[in-house]
């Protein structure tokens, strides 16, 4: 903390405490960075500022959003995930969350292999957990899935990006996925 606060210039260890809780409780969702703002009681500069932080000392990563059509697909709202699953079911209390935990996997599993990690999401609501790429070149999109079934997402992503390869990873196939695939 007293890093944190020389480089920052912090005084409040509370809010950092309330980013992370606030960021751990949103984990593979959109941010809004005035929300954050407003639900943690500091101006939208600090939380940039604290993310940024967060982000270049490995304790979070951003996920921003691919884009094709401005139009009709989100191109702002950033996820946050964290690099350490353990840190995360810290700050949640252990309270176990399927979901949150196979998406952070499959985030950590992808840097581990160097992708540049994206999601997809238009603006009726329709979303695809990451999109892979090296060097700017797509690699597949991914849904992660406790079951193996595709919504109405994934059809609409495999209408809109026919190019793209697809895949549904859950907790039996991700890292086969990885081992086997990439």
């Amino acid at each position: 903390m007293r890093e944190v606060k020389d480089v920052l210039g912090i005084v409040d260890e509370s809010i950092i405490q309330k980013i992370l809780i606030h960021l751990a409780q949103s984990v593979g969702s959109q941010n809004n960075y005035a929300n954050i703002a407003n639900d943690c009681g500091v101006s939208e500069r600090d939380v940039k500022k604290y993310l940024d932080f967060m982000s270049k000392t490995f304790i979070t990563h951003i996920v921003r959003p691919y884009h094709n059509n401005k139009i009709t697909e989100i191109v702002k709202q950033p996820k946050i995930y964290f690099y350490d699953n353990g840190f995360l079911n810290h700050i949640l209390g252990f309270r176990e969350n399927k979901g949150k935990i196979l998406e952070q996997s499959i985030v950590m599993e992808s840097i581990k292999r160097n992708f540049d990690i994206k999601y997809w999401r238009d603006k009726s609501g329709n979303e695809m957990d990451f999109i892979l790429s090296i060097d700017s070149n797509v690699f597949c999109a991914i849904e992660a899935k406790s079951g193996n079934k595709t919504g109405k997402s994934f059809a609409v992503f495999k209408s809109r990006y026919p190019s793209i390869r697809t895949v549904i990873l859950d907790k039996s196939n991700y890292l086969e996925f990885y081992n086997k695939e990439i």
